[in-house]
């Protein structure tokens, strides 16, 4: 099927896929999550999805979160979860991670905050999650400039807990 759509038959199947299966997954359990993570995982590893898939499938669930929230109120959260999963795993870079933060600061700076706070408090259950938290606060590939000096040491703050 993958390769049928890569001689462009289907074009932007791969971002659809991605889209319509994460907001699937967010009517469903954690395991379920986890498990299209999984796929979306193997996926970019076999070079059968790009990041730049990824991050278009992404967007357009920030698109839609709106929407989407009022069936799955917790909808952000897991959309977090599933950004720290792929940031942990080099599916998606801390460039691509800001501009997706980014995105969403332009309806909801509130919104950004927390779904932000979700990424780092996710990332801190992982083994390397200390260095992918340092790093967001450091990188220039991060952008934290959309951000008062209050929201970052507020958000510091948080996860020190």
């Amino acid at each position: 099927f993958f390769q049928f759509s890569k001689k462009k038959r289907f074009p932007g199947i791969e971002e659809e896929l991605i889209f319509r299966g994460y907001c699937l997954s967010f009517e469903r359990n954690s395991e379920d999550r986890e498990a299209f993570c999984e796929f979306i995982r193997k996926s970019k590893k076999t070079s059968i999805v790009t990041e730049i898939d990824i991050v278009s499938g992404i967007s357009r669930i920030i698109q839609e979160l709106d929407d989407i929230r009022i069936d799955v109120p917790h909808s952000p959260k897991f959309l977090a979860n599933i950004i720290a999963n792929l940031l942990k795993d080099e599916c998606i870079s801390l460039n691509s991670t800001s501009n997706i933060i980014k995105h969403i600061h332009m309806s909801s700076s509130v919104l950004s905050q927390e779904i932000l706070l979700n990424i780092l408090t996710s990332l801190k259950k992982y083994e390397n999650g200390g260095a992918l938290i340092a790093n967001i606060f450091s990188s220039h590939n991060f952008d934290m400039k959309i951000f008062s000096k209050e929201e970052i040491n507020a958000l510091k703050s948080k996860i020190e807990k």
